[in-house]
């Protein structure tokens, strides 16, 4: 029994090394097209519509406002969207 919960503590402890690695790497390519971490949830949701309001697209990728528009303002700034 007790090697069973040393076995799935390490199973856990990798997993979580794995997702960690896992973001980084999409955080590099990410910024390596100009978009920080979280953006791409952003463009996913632009790319499914015909557009939104800054509302509509806080209230679906579930941010705040004061984040969305930071978010708006940055994609304005590089002629992604017009916020």
């Amino acid at each position: 029994m007790t090697g069973n919960k040393k076995d799935n503590s390490a199973t856990i402890t990798r997993l979580g090394t794995v997702a960690r690695l896992s973001r980084t790497a999409l955080a590099v390519r990410l910024l390596a097209h100009g978009f920080y971490a979280g953006q791409d949830q952003i463009m996913l949701a632009l790319g499914d519509t015909e557009g939104m309001t800054p509302g509509q697209l806080a209230q679906q990728n579930r941010r705040s406002p004061p984040n969305g528009d930071k978010n708006d303002q940055s994609f304005a700034g590089t002629g992604i969207c017009r916020a």
